[in-house]
């Protein structure tokens, strides 16, 4: 438990309730089923069915959100490297491809706006997949040009911590024409390279590293209408899976030496209709929630520096905040960032006749999802009697400070007293 202790007049009760998401973005080694949909005025909007280790999901939408247009080419990816799987959109222009990349948080599809946006490639760069290509963790622009004899080249351009810039760094002649289909790259080994990989149209899969396999065609009472690879069982290798006119998806599940036998190992139906684009990505993380041991971890911190009470600052003499206090306000272990995340008052406003010292503080968005509770707690003498909770009674709003944090505004009337004592008092349940 942490309290700031800040001198306030004390107040009436005003309630509003913080922000709560239902999910929260990461992998947990099971790729989930996407589908990109029509809102009727031609926007997209993604969808994700959560996989497990049962298998594919309940064909219920367990992530929502808008961006871009029908007409883009969509795209998942973690551009940025921060673990959680992006919304990119290609979009054709006359002279090159427009890439738009809508950022992830923890909890869950960005805004709908891009965040970054550049170009790559000229008209006959066809998008195929945002994949991790020199696994550096942020996921980089793989495209495939067809020459004038049909035949498949593919450009590859590595993201930076920028996003998606830059120009094409690698060429590479391969397998395919323009009868093939180009499933993407996927870490077919689980090596961390990934590897391209097509569907010959006939049934024959066949990866750059060598994989050769059959799944498809003549299969229960349908025909393919989307090929996809994911790692469906956890094993860090990936499984292709295909989606058929039947309503069914069906995956094969690879070895760590090749493709699989060809036949269904997990099958289920539902989710996409007619018109939708059809994706596979481990986007929702079913594991435990992220919280003060992974943030610690991000400091390259080791010993007893990790610990909740350290505090580091100015060769271990500390600056007042402990890491448990960095972590819940968004502060660095490492630096004396106290001015810049300590709550803060603007004095006395004066609203609807009443005096009210406004007090501001911040709150993590996934403060629910950390098990982190944040309230006021008051008193009238700092020497005798306890500390009495007012929970959120004075919070009157809150916004965004960026993606991880928001601004909490308190109104606290001065009508019980004209001096009092206020704590921010964070629980780390």
């Amino acid at each position: 438990m942490k309290r700031i202790i800040v001198w306030v007049s004390l107040g009436c009760l005003v309630m509003a309730a913080p922000q709560v998401f239902a999910v929260f973005m990461g992998s947990d080694g099971y790729a989930d089923r996407v589908i990109v949909r029509d809102d009727g005025s031609g926007n997209a909007v993604w969808n994700v069915d959560v996989s497990s280790v049962a298998g594919f999901g309940d064909g219920a939408t367990d992530l929502s959100g808008t961006f871009g247009l029908m007409t883009d080419t969509h795209l998942l990816g973690d551009v940025n490297g921060d673990g959680y799987v992006d919304r990119i959109v290609a979009r054709p222009e006359p002279e090159f491809w427009d890439y738009l990349v809508d950022y992830s948080t923890a909890g869950g599809f960005g805004d709908g706006v891009a965040d970054t946006q550049s170009s790559f490639g000229g008209p006959r760069h066809i998008p195929v997949a945002i994949v991790d290509l020199n696994d550096d963790g942020r996921a980089d622009r793989l495209v495939v040009e067809v020459d004038p004899s049909d035949n498949y080249h593919y450009l590859y351009n590595f993201a930076t911590v920028n996003g998606l810039t830059g120009d094409a760094v690698g060429f590479e002649t391969w397998h395919g024409n323009n009868t093939h289909f180009v499933v993407g790259a996927y870490d077919l080994e689980g090596n961390g390279s990934a590897d391209i990989v097509v569907d010959l149209s006939d049934g024959n899969w066949v990866g750059i590293n060598g994989w050769s396999a059959y799944f498809g065609p003549g299969m229960g009472g349908g025909i393919v209408i989307s090929s996809l690879l994911g790692d469906m069982d956890n094993d860090g290798i990936g499984d292709r899976v295909i989606v058929m006119t039947d309503n069914t998806w069906n995956a094969d599940l690879s070895t760590a030496g090749g493709f699989g036998d060809g036949v269904t190992d997990i099958i289920t139906t539902g989710f996409h209709a007619a018109g939708d684009t059809i994706l596979l990505s481990d986007v929702i993380s079913q594991g435990a929630y992220p919280g003060y041991e992974e943030w610690v971890a991000g400091f390259a911190l080791s010993g007893t520096d990790t610990n909740r009470a350290a505090d580091l600052e100015y060769g271990g003499n500390g600056d007042g905040m402990d890491n448990l206090l960095e972590y819940t306000l968004g502060g660095n272990p490492t630096n004396d960032d106290a001015a810049v995340i300590m709550p803060t008052t603007f004095g006395l406003v004066e609203s609807g006749g009443t005096n009210h010292l406004t007090y501001v503080y911040r709150r993590r968005v996934d403060a629910t999802e950390r098990g982190l509770v944040y309230g006021i707690n008051y008193k009238f003498n700092l020497v005798a009697g306890p500390w009495i909770p007012a929970g959120t009674a004075f919070e009157t709003g809150y916004g965004p400070i960026d993606s991880e944090f928001d601004s909490v505004t308190n109104a606290v009337p001065t009508i019980f007293s004209n001096t009092g004592f206020v704590t921010l008092e964070v629980l780390e349940n």
